[in-house]
């Protein structure tokens, strides 16, 4: 969902401390590349999606 600009993510049932959890970088990479995919398989750009991990990462402080 995006809110005043910006990407909120809601699916609260699976929060992971990205930052305190070990993995938590592998497990945002790995949902936002499974939910670009199916927008990619709408005629999302692949680039977009790597964009995306990337800016997500930063923002998170992970990168």
């Amino acid at each position: 969902m995006v809110h005043d600009g910006r990407l909120v993510i809601i699916d609260v049932p699976q929060i992971v401390d990205m930052v305190a959890n070990p993995r938590g970088r592998s497990f945002l990479e790995r949902d936002v590349r499974d939910v670009g995919a199916w927008f990619a398989a709408r005629g999302l750009s692949e680039r977009r999606v790597g964009e995306l991990v990337e800016a997500l990462e930063f923002d998170a402080r992970l990168g």
